[in-house]
C-alpha cells in the first residue's frame, strides 16, 4: 500500500486509498485539492490515472481492516517459511517443451492402445501422461496421482491457444478476485485472506458451487504468480494451505489435496494477442464422489471455464479503462511494503 511520506501527493492518496471510488468520484475529490490542482493536470489524464491505481489497490480491499496499520497491510505469515519458493515456479519453465513432446505422442499414437504401443515416444520419459479428451481446442492428458494409486484419482494437464487474447490480460482475469466473482459462475466466495505484494504471493479464500445432493467445495490455498521476461512466460501456481481466519465448516466440504500450476507462453510478447498455455493440477474433492463426477469436472466444466476465461481476459482492456496492466507495473519493494510511486511516475507524470 501507500506509505506515508510527507508528500502531498503522498498524503492524498493515503486517504483516497481509505475509500472505494470510482475514477469519476475521485477526479473530483482531487480537483478540490489544491495542491494537486495547481500542479495543472488535465482532467482526462488523472481520470486515467486514478483508474489505474485503483485496480493497484482493489488487490487490497477484501482483507480485514484491522490488519492495515497506517496504510500498511500487517500479514500474520511468516513469508520467507510459507511463500511458494522460487525454485518451486520456475521448475515448470520447460513445460512446453513437455507439452510438445505429449502432442508427437498423441499423434503418434492416435487410435491405439497407449498400453500396447511400443513406439519410440510411448517408451520414452512421461509415458504416463495419457490422451483424454480433445474438445474446443482443448488438448487433455491424465494420469494417475502416485500418491493414489488404485485409487482412480488423477491428475490432469490442459492444453491450449488462443489468438485474440493477450498473455497478461489472460492471467490478470484469474488474479483479479473481484472480477472473476462476474465471469465465473461456479465461484460462490473469493477472498484474499493474506498477502505479500513484494513476491506476488497471497493466500486465497475459495468456495464452488457443485451440484444438487453435493455439498460446495472450499479451498483455502497458496497462489503466487511471476512474470518471466527473460524466459518470455508468466507463471500461475496454487498449493492448498490452511488460515486461521477460515477453518472448516460443517456445510462444505473443505479439500485438503490441491494444487495447480499454470504456464502462459504469448506467441509474440506479454501484450499483443496471441497464447498458448498449459494448466496441471490435481484436486481430491473428498471421499464419495464418483469418478464420473470428476470426469465431468475435467470434460465439461473445466473446457467451459476456460472459454470464460478467454471471453473475461477480451474484456480486461475496457475494465482498466485502457490504462497498462497492474501486473506489469514496476513496483519498488521496501521493507516488505509496496510502494507504487513509480507507477504514478510513469501514468500520471508528476515528477
Amino acid at each position: 500500500m501507500i506509505r506515508r511520506l510527507g508528500h502531498p501527493l503522498h498524503q492524498v492518496l493515503f486517504n483516497l486509498s481509505k475509500y472505494k471510488l470510482n475514477g469519476d468520484k475521485a477526479l473530483y475529490f482531487f480537483k478540490d485539492n489544491s495542491k494537486i490542482a495547481s500542479w495543472g493536470l488535465a482532467c482526462n489524464r488523472m481520470k486515467h490515472s486514478l483508474n489505474h491505481f485503483q485496480t493497484l489497490i482493489n488487490r487490497f480491499k477484501n482483507l480485514d481492516k484491522r490488519k492495515f496499520i497506517f496504510g500498511v497491510f500487517a500479514s500474520s505469515l511468516d513469508w520467507d517459511k510459507e511463500r511458494i519458493p522460487d525454485s518451486d515456479i520456475l521448475k515448470y519453465s520447460a513445460e512446453m517443451s513437455l507439452i510438445m513432446f505429449l502432442k508427437d505422442k498423441r499423434d503418434a499414437c492416435l487410435g491405439k492402445s497407449e498400453d500396447s504401443c511400443k513406439c519410440t515416444v510411448c517408451s520414452s520419459t512421461d509415458s504416463e501422461w495419457q490422451s483424454f479428451m480433445d474438445k474446443d481446442n482443448i488438448i487433455v492428458w491424465r494420469r494417475e496421482d502416485a500418491n493414489h494409486r488404485g485409487e482412480k484419482l488423477y491428475c490432469y494437464k490442459l492444453y491450449g491457444t488462443f489468438d485474440d487474447v493477450t498473455a497478461i490480460d489472460f492471467l490478470e482475469a484469474q488474479v483479479d478476485l473481484d472480477y472473476r466473482l462476474s465471469w465465473d459462475n461456479h465461484a460462490v466466495q473469493l477472498q484474499l485472506l493474506d498477502s505479500e505484494p513484494s513476491t506476488n504471493s497471497d493466500v486465497i479464500y475459495w468456495e464452488t458451487k457443485w451440484p444438487t445432493l453435493f455439498s460446495n467445495r472450499d479451498y483455502v490455498f497458496m497462489r503466487r504468480y511471476r512474470i518471466d521476461e527473460e524466459r518470455n512466460l508468466l507463471f500461475l501456481v496454487n498449493q492448498n494451505t490452511t488460515h486461521p481466519s477460515k477453518p472448516e465448516v460443517p456445510s462444505k466440504q473443505r479439500v485438503g489435496e490441491y494444487w495447480s500450476y499454470m504456464v502462459i507462453k504469448p506467441k509474440t510478447t506479454f501484450d499483443q494477442p496471441g497464447l498458448e498455455f498449459s494448466l496441471t493440477y490435481f484436486d481430491n474433492p473428498g471421499s464419495n464422489v464418483p469418478s464420473s463426477m470428476m470426469n465431468w469436472v475435467t470434460t465439461s466444466v473445466m473446457p467451459d471455464f476456460l472459454n470464460k476465461l478467454r471471453l473475461a481476459a477480451q474484456g480486461m482492456s475496457k475494465r482498466r479503462g485502457g490504462a497498462p496492466s497492474a501486473l506489469r507495473t514496476k513496483m519498488v519493494a521496501k521493507d516488505r511494503q509496496v510502494v507504487v510511486l513509480e507507477s504514478l511516475r510513469q501514468t500520471m507524470y508528476l515528477f
